[in-house]
């Protein structure tokens, strides 16, 4: 867990996939990961789809759409 949160806070909240890359370096599973970013760039989304981290959390409307737009799979 502190491998986790250290390489977690290194990579900080401006970069995005450089977060879910991180992670899933380290060998979590996809299907563990929550990416909760509040505005995610589509290429994060992209790069969350292609990976299979289908877990997300949004903050309005539009960022659903979005999400829904470019992650189909997104839960």
């Amino acid at each position: 867990m502190k491998t986790y949160m250290s390489c977690f806070l290194f990579e900080g909240g401006a970069r995005k996939t450089a977060e879910i890359m991180s992670i899933l370096e380290l060998d979590i599973r996809p299907s563990r990961i929550a990416f909760s970013n509040t505005i995610k760039p589509t290429s994060s989304l992209r790069y969350a789809a292609q990976n299979g981290v289908e877990l997300m959390a949004f903050d309005n409307e539009e960022e659903l759409h979005k999400i829904h737009s470019v992650h189909p799979k997104a839960k």
